[in-house]
């Protein structure tokens, strides 16, 4: 069940705007640069511009806006205010747009300076956000199942950044681990899993109740369930790490950790039928367009998911199958041709649930504190970005989805045109977003005039 908010906690408007605005910037600004790097960049997508070109939509968009969120979130949900919050998170926005536009001119420059400073400043950033989050959290003394979730996101945010913190030092020296596949595969698992999927999760436990389900329809997080996916994240990795120091049971260990990894993502589509399940039961009197966001995204994580579930299992049968006469090397080398078109649903399924959570908070602050300032005309949340133009942004999107996976079919005639289309739905959304904080600003200055 979700926890009760003290709203009268919520930190200043200005700083966590600046955070959620910021994310369709970069958005647009990764878009572009793939867009002028050409159809090649396919073809390399282990290069250096392909990692700075991702990472300006990794961190300058999915980072930004779940530190602008939790920056609201925690205060409301702890009752505890995060001590020092206006200096701390605007010393936390100013590091990383530096250090990710140092990093990124790095990748693209192949310049170690640049890199090393770039990610230092991020790093720094994160950790400031982390000590004061996890600070914050720490006196709480009740646990539900959204701070229960934020907590084991956090823990996980703090594994994936000292991750990073060794690949930036490689790319940066020159000086590579013998470990450097396994560092980056926990990184991306981390960050993926353990960050984004665990904080949406326990986010959505309260932003569905309070704009989409009613709570009879309220089974799909708690805190068992979370508990049981950071053990099971926790468990990969660890597995992982093994595999390479037991050659006598390597076979064992392969088949524990492939077997972990299929229950995770069993969890996962457990959890995405039961959201999908409940937002078709809900009987919220007014529809509201946001919620195509969610079906999108989870419809997308779903089919992301099964064809993991059916790789990893493939992958489990292969030694076993090698044992006889049957090859099947090939059915996974046969899989392994659609693996990055597969790819793209989960970051899409991230991004469409993120623009679906905007959409709702961006809003709601902007009723919630011009209402505690005494505003009580303030426009409502649903008037505030009208429901069509959110209908428009919504094809956007899906229109760029679709240039995005036929460009990896056919990239000559599709990756320019799937590119626009990005820049165009990330501009759109940046002007939706602009509209409540527009109303913002202008009550505020009505009342400083008068």
């Amino acid at each position: 069940m979700p926890a009760q908010l003290e709203l009268s906690r919520s930190p200043a408007f200005q700083i966590t705007y600046r955070f959620l605005i910021t994310g369709p910037v970069a958005g647009a600004l990764s878009a572009a640069v793939m867009l002028l790097a050409g159809p090649d960049l396919l073809n390399a997508v282990r290069s250096t511009y392909m990692i700075g070109a991702l990472h300006i939509i990794l961190i300058g968009f999915i980072n930004l806006t779940m530190m602008g969120a939790l920056h609201q979130f925690i205060p409301v949900l702890s009752g505890r205010p995060i001590p020092g919050s206006r200096w701390v998170f605007q010393t936390i926005y100013l590091l990383s747009v530096i250090g990710l536009f140092l990093f990124v001119t790095g990748m693209f420059r192949q310049n170690r300076i640049a890199i090393l400073a770039g990610a230092t400043c991020i790093l720094c950033g994160h950790v400031l956000f982390l000590i004061s989050s996890l600070y914050t959290l720490a006196g709480i003394a009740r646990t539900d199942a959204t701070l229960y979730g934020i907590r084991c996101s956090l823990y996980s945010f703090t594994t994936g950044n000292l991750l990073a913190g060794a690949l930036a030092f490689e790319h940066g020296s020159g000086i590579y681990f013998p470990m450097h596949s396994s560092i980056r595969y926990l990184h991306i698992f981390f960050m993926s899993v353990g960050w984004v999927g665990l904080l949406i999760i326990a986010i959505s436990i309260q932003v569905l109740p309070m704009f989409y389900v009613t709570r009879e329809h309220m089974n799909f997080g708690s805190i068992r369930f979370l508990r049981s996916l950071f053990a099971l994240t926790v468990a990969h990795a660890l597995l992982y790490l093994l595999r390479p120091y037991v050659n006598k049971l390597e076979f064992i260990i392969n088949s524990v950790q492939s077997s972990v990894l299929i229950f995770l993502m069993c969890a996962g589509l457990l959890y995405c039928t039961r959201v999908l399940r409940a937002l078709m039961k809900s009987n919220r009197p007014h529809p509201d367009a946001t919620v195509r966001f969610w079906q999108i995204g989870l419809s997308m994580l779903v089919l992301a998911i099964l064809f993991g579930i059916v790789r990893t299992f493939c992958g489990f049968l292969v030694p076993m199958f090698n044992r006889t006469n049957y090859d099947a090397t090939a059915l996974i080398i046969a899989l392994d041709r659609y693996i990055l078109p597969i790819l793209i649903l989960p970051i899409a399924c991230v991004l469409s649930l993120i623009q679906a959570m905007l959409f709702k908070i961006v809003p709601f602050l902007t009723w919630l504190h011009l209402f505690q300032s005494g505003f009580g005309s303030a426009p409502h949340v649903r008037a505030q970005i009208p429901g069509r133009l959110i209908q428009l942004q919504v094809l956007l999107f899906l229109l760029s989805l679709l240039g995005l996976i036929l460009s990896l079919v056919n990239a000559t005639t599709w990756y320019r045109p799937a590119m626009v289309m990005l820049i165009l739905n990330w501009s759109w959304l940046f002007g939706l977003l602009l509209r409540p904080g527009w109303i913002y600003y202008r009550i505020k200055s009505q009342e400083a005039s008068t």
